[in-house]
């Protein structure tokens, strides 16, 4: 997860896209140490959020 974020940004596509990462052992500090946008902590969780980002 970690270098597929680092290859957005070597790619200059990072700025462009969001990162969603997530399952039941995924946190905030992983998100953090990934440098993901969000984690959903189900697959219910992350729809909900990628609902919020499309605004609906």
């Amino acid at each position: 997860m970690k270098k597929t974020v680092e290859a957005l940004e070597e790619a200059g596509l990072r700025e462009r896209v969001k990162v969603m990462i997530g399952g039941g052992q995924i946190d905030d500090e992983v998100r953090k140490y990934v440098h993901a946008d969000a984690y959903g902590k189900d697959a219910v969780a992350a729809v909900n959020l990628c609902r919020q980002w499309i605004g609906g």
